[in-house]
């Protein structure tokens, strides 16, 4: 008989939100509707409101709720937090949530709407209790829990971040941006648009996979915050950079495909990027030569300042460029301004460069077959 009182007790004040037993797990078999998860659902976050200590009950049992049920809380969180956080603070409320398993996407969601809400003066306290949070044992670290943060991070703070970020899934990081984006807008970010863009695509791809910087890389190219001057701009300091970003050709075809009227531009760093010996980096020389096929003719003048060599490898690997640009560097107005060496370059047959594959690796164009013979270059 005492035992059943302990159970009805239970069933008046549940530990656990949305199960009536705290011993009894939420289990997808389970016929619990959507109506009856929101009933229990509000009187777990009706108790929360008078003892918030219980708010980490919540999060436990999201962490092993079925999806609906995790919909659900997601659904109907908001306005506890925003209350919580209107009455205690915001570092009260994150001191008393533990992203306990797979409950990091609500530890999410609980710190965006704590700097979201405009009532909510999110100060210095408060950035350190996320930061707290994420130093911890359930945070372990999570980027997610960080997300919301972007636009509070210092620009060298992010870019120690962008490994791990540009690793999140899509969804959450398309939405991170487009808040950093905002605040951006709205002048209350350290970090710029630029900046961001900049450091994602000089991340090391020995340490991150290329595939993930490039994903990253085209949500910015194409999202409506970087127009025209943008993408110059991270253009302007990307081919500013020493040693020159692999993906440095690749980011000036992104930003031609999105603006051709940003050739003259792009034309204008290519010439700096022959200046910076761009033939000596590989992958950035194989995107320079495509890059040549978009931009001709307008840089014919900057490909011929190329070494004859590497002008020869140039116009083999792109033969359609070959007539183009010699009957360019024929005409009347120009041919005696231009060195013999390079009207020869123009001239040779391609098929002598077959007998020169060891020289001829360090320029591939194309990226296929670039690991054969780079022993011998490197030597």
């Amino acid at each position: 008989e005492g035992e059943g009182d302990g159970e009805e007790g239970a069933e008046a004040v549940p530990e656990v939100p949305l199960v009536d037993d705290p011993d009894v797990e939420v289990a997808d078999t389970a016929p619990v509707s959507v109506a009856d998860i929101k009933r229990r659902l509000e009187l777990g976050l009706a108790l929360c409101t008078c003892e918030p200590a219980l708010l980490s009950e919540v999060f436990a049992t999201y962490a092993k709720a079925p999806p609906t049920a995790r919909q659900v809380i997601h659904d109907e969180i908001p306005q506890l937090i925003k209350s919580l956080g209107l009455q205690r603070g915001a570092a009260f409320v994150i001191s008393n949530i533990a992203p306990f398993g797979d409950a990091i996407p609500l530890a999410t969601q609980t710190i965006s709407i704590l700097v979201d809400e405009s009532d909510i003066n999110f100060g210095d306290v408060d950035l350190a209790a996320v930061r707290a949070l994420y130093d911890s044992e359930s945070g372990k670290q999570d980027v997610r829990l960080l997300l919301p943060l972007l636009a509070g991070l210092s620009r060298d703070e992010l870019y120690e971040l962008l490994p791990r970020i540009v690793g999140v899934p899509a969804g959450p990081l398309q939405h991170a941006l487009s808040r950093l984006w905002n605040a951006a807008h709205a002048g209350v970010s350290q970090t710029t648009p630029v900046d961001f863009l900049v450091g994602v695509l000089c991340l090391d791809h020995h340490t991150v996979p290329i595939e993930q910087v490039v994903a990253v890389a085209q949500m910015c190219f194409w999202d409506a915050t970087f127009g025209q001057q943008a993408l110059q701009a991270v253009l302007d300091q990307l081919t500013s950079r020493s040693p020159l970003p692999m993906l440095v050709s690749w980011a000036m075809e992104q930003t031609l495909e999105r603006f051709d009227a940003a050739r003259p531009f792009v034309v204008e760093l290519m010439a700096r990027l022959v200046d910076r010996q761009v033939y000596r980096e590989r992958q950035a020389w194989a995107g320079f030569v495509r890059l040549a096929h978009h931009t001709a003719p307008d840089s014919f003048a900057v490909l011929v300042q190329l070494p004859p060599f590497e002008l020869k490898a140039l116009v083999t690997k792109a033969a359609v460029l070959r007539g183009q640009l010699r009957k360019w560097a024929s005409d009347e107005t120009r041919r005696h301004s231009i060195p013999r060496l390079v009207h020869e370059a123009l001239e040779e047959d391609p098929g002598a460069e077959a007998a020169q594959p060891a020289k001829a690796a360090p320029v591939a164009a194309d990226g296929k077959g670039e690991g054969e013979g780079e022993g011998e270059g490197d030597a």
